[in-house]
C-alpha cells in the first residue's frame, strides 16, 4: 500500500508505504487546518479523509466504480449544516455535516485501513 498526505492550501505533500510512516505523518494533522490523506492498495481500494478544524470525512472507492462514505449515526445536527473540505486540487468544497466524523476518528480510519487492508468495519457507511 501507498499513501500520500496533502495539507491545504498550502499543497505540501507526504508519501509512504509504511503504518510507522503514516503514523509519523499524521502528526501534521495535529497541526494543520486543512489536510487530506489518500490510501491506495494494489487491488484497486482507496481510503480517503479530509480534515478540517473540526472534523473528518472519510469515503472509500474501489477501481470497479464502487463508493462510499463513511456517516455519523449520533449526528442530530440540522439536516442543512456543512462543513468545507479542501480537495485535491485544491477546490474548496461542502459536505453534509451527518457525513462527517471527528478528527480522532478519521485518523483511526486511516490508521485501520493502512494496518487491516480494508474499509474499517466498525464505521457505519453509506454506498453511493
Amino acid at each position: 500500500m501507498r499513501y500520500k498526505l496533502t495539507t491545504q492550501p498550502e499543497c505540501e505533500a507526504y508519501t509512504g508505504e509504511s503504518l510507522e510512516q503514516l503514523a509519523q505523518h499524521l502528526e501534521i494533522v495535529q497541526n494543520q487546518t486543512y489536510v487530506q490523506v489518500w490510501i491506495h492498495k494494489e487491488d484497486g481500494q482507496a481510503l480517503g479523509v479530509f480534515f478540517n478544524r473540526h472534523f473528518a470525512s472519510v469515503g472509500w472507492l474501489t477501481d470497479d466504480g464502487d463508493s462510499a462514505t463513511a456517516i455519523d449515526m449520533r449526528y442530530t445536527g440540522p439536516d442543512n449544516a456543512l462543513q468545507e473540505f479542501y480537495i485535491e486540487d485544491g477546490q474548496l468544497n461542502e459536505y453534509p455535516e451527518r457525513n462527517c466524523l471527528s478528527r480522532p476518528e478519521g485518523l483511526r480510519a486511516l490508521l485501520d485501513f493502512m494496518e487491516q487492508g480494508q474499509r474499517p468495519a466498525w464505521l457505519q457507511w453509506h454506498e453511493e
